[in-house]
């Protein structure tokens, strides 16, 4: 049980790293303003996405009852309807957000000449419906006790510091 401990403890760790290195690699090599005009987007993604996975949640009982019952077949029908629904219901929330951010941004902020590049929406966007994706992974890897993979979290955080850099 201590194992786990270390492992849920590390991956927690490489969550926070993930969620704030991005504002640390912007905030080094851009002004304040960019840094303000990219956290607009990220609070309205995180909500989105907050919203997102709380509609689901009443799936995860469901989840761990058929992991209970040692159905594997069932488990894989319900793990890959979930990740159809996800799939599906990010795809259009990110067309969305990608179509509109900018024209929202501008109404929230009062100001109509207010537009971002559209490749920084987009990339946004797409890491809005990665978060929303990963869910139904991140409800099967608890729901099963897999821990085990704290280096993904890490590796992840890697991947993410890396990419934040180059681009």
């Amino acid at each position: 049980i201590f194992r786990n401990i270390k492992h849920i403890f590390s991956a927690r760790i490489a969550s926070v790293g993930l969620a704030q290195s991005d504002k640390i690699i912007i905030s080094s090599m851009l002004t304040l303003k960019d840094v303000a005009n990219v956290e607009n987007f990220t609070m309205i993604t995180a909500r989105i996405v907050k919203i997102v996975t709380a509609m689901f949640t009443t799936t995860y009982a469901s989840i761990g009852n058929i992991i209970a019952l040692n159905d594997k077949e069932k488990a894989g029908l319900v793990f890959r309807q979930l990740t159809a629904m996800y799939f599906l219901g990010g795809a259009i929330l990110a067309f969305g957000f990608a179509t509109f951010a900018n024209g929202f941004i501008g109404l929230w902020l009062h100001d109509k000449g207010v537009t971002y590049p559209y490749l920084l929406v987009l990339l946004i966007a797409a890491n809005m419906f990665i978060a929303i994706l990963r869910s139904t992974y991140d409800s099967f890897l608890n729901a099963y006790g897999l821990y085990g993979d704290y280096p993904a979290a890490w590796t992840e955080l890697g991947l993410n510091i890396v990419l934040s850099i180059v681009l």
